[in-house]
């Protein structure tokens, strides 16, 4: 099986005693700022063909037709069963990564962003955490536009995927029970993603930074950030609704998994670390 981390995340050296990597999915829903250019709202997911899922006490928040399921990340820590293993973790060809020499920061921010958003998780700030142990089996590839994915190769048998609250809540797990079958974890702008837009090459680059800021907000809005504040008022809406009152959003159904990776731009990559 195979799990795609796609958009905005971060790969940073796990917290010892662990050896590894911890993916920081950032909390981008309040989207950024930069140079004036407002970026818009992104919102972090776990996407499956519905045909794959067997849920357990984990009701996804978006439906697309009959075929495409998303089960928001609202500050979780994402486990997998079995646990990834049977490679030698590789993703240097991630420039966030590669760029990075022994104890040197990443980026600027990287203290900042290994201290609280890996050690002390808020959901305000992160959306999910994935520890990788050392010998995960990850690789990457990229799309025709220079957007790069991490690539979790697992094992061919069923996987439950957990997600566990920072705040101490009750667990949510699923299980995906193909296991040819790939699974996306994605932090993009919702809208676009759903609706099949290639995302512009703009600012998304900077998103990553401006949002591990703590008290970084957007102060103005376009209409893609007033499209993206509406699919989270939609989401809100869906998440207060009875189980039998929950709409599907309109989309674009039947689409393959590998078509929605091939809308990102190199903006909205995980490789757009400093």
């Amino acid at each position: 099986m195979e799990i795609v981390f796609a958009g905005i995340c971060c790969f940073v050296d796990a917290k010892a005693p662990k050896t590894g990597k911890t993916v920081i999915i950032p909390n981008s829903t309040r989207g950024g700022l930069k140079d004036g250019v407002p970026i818009p709202p992104h919102s972090a997911f776990i996407h499956a063909k519905s045909k794959n899922v067997e849920a357990s006490n984990w009701r996804p928040a978006i439906t697309v037709g009959d075929d495409d399921v998303f089960f928001l990340l609202e500050g979780d820590a994402i486990t997998f069963d079995p646990v990834p293993a049977g490679g030698s973790i590789d993703i240097t060809s991630l420039p966030h990564v590669k760029d990075a020499v022994g104890d040197l920061p990443i980026c600027e921010a990287a203290d900042e962003i290994r201290t609280p958003f890996r050690d002390q998780p808020d959901g305000f700030y992160v959306s999910g955490l994935v520890d990788l142990p050392a010998d995960a089996s990850v690789s990457a590839s990229s799309n025709a536009h220079g957007a790069i994915y991490a690539r979790l190769h697992l094992p061919d048998v069923p996987v439950t995927i957990t997600a566990t609250p920072f705040n101490g809540g009750g667990a949510r797990a699923l299980k995906i029970t193909d296991s040819s079958a790939p699974v996306l974890v994605c932090n993009v702008s919702m809208t676009d993603y759903l609706l099949g837009n290639t995302a512009s090459e703009d600012n998304h680059k900077y998103l990553v930074c401006e949002i591990f800021k703590p008290h970084s907000v957007a102060k103005l809005r376009t209409s893609r950030e007033s499209d993206g504040a509406m699919m989270l008022a939609e989401l809100s809406d869906i998440d207060g609704a009875d189980d039998d009152e929950r709409p599907p959003l309109l989309g674009t159904p039947g689409r393959d998994m590998q078509d929605y990776l091939c809308t990102f731009a190199v903006g909205c990559s995980d490789s757009q670390w400093p």
